[in-house]
């Protein structure tokens, strides 16, 4: 079934390529500390609906993670952005490669 009006109508993917298996798992640990209340005081409320972390498993050798977020509009995409901000400048500590890439939906089905 196609959605003409999605929930979400901004999606952020950002790909993560660290350096080993360990920066790998120091990362995730790092993300694992927030926890459902972090999310909706500090995005939730801002008009983002959803946050998933991935781990990419189909390229051999790569440390690779990817994060994928849902706002309901560009005006909450910009405000979560200004947490992220914080966020970033309080943990530069770790060597990685980040690669963002923002959409708008055209199109979706749905179970």
């Amino acid at each position: 079934m196609s959605s003409s009006t999605p929930e979400s109508t901004i999606i952020n993917v950002t790909t993560i390529d660290l350096i080993s298996e360990a920066e790998l798992q120091f990362m995730l640990s790092k993300f694992n500390q927030m926890n459902e209340a972090d999310f909706k005081k500090h995005l939730a409320s801002k008009g983002c609906l959803r946050w998933a972390m991935t781990r990419v498993w189909n390229k051999e050798g790569a440390f690779r993670l990817m994060t994928i977020f849902e706002y309901k509009d560009e005006k909450s995409f910009l405000k979560c952005q200004e947490y992220f901000k914080q966020v970033e400048d309080r943990s530069n500590e770790q060597p990685l490669k980040l690669i963002s890439n923002r959409a708008v939906i055209v199109s979706e089905f749905r179970a």
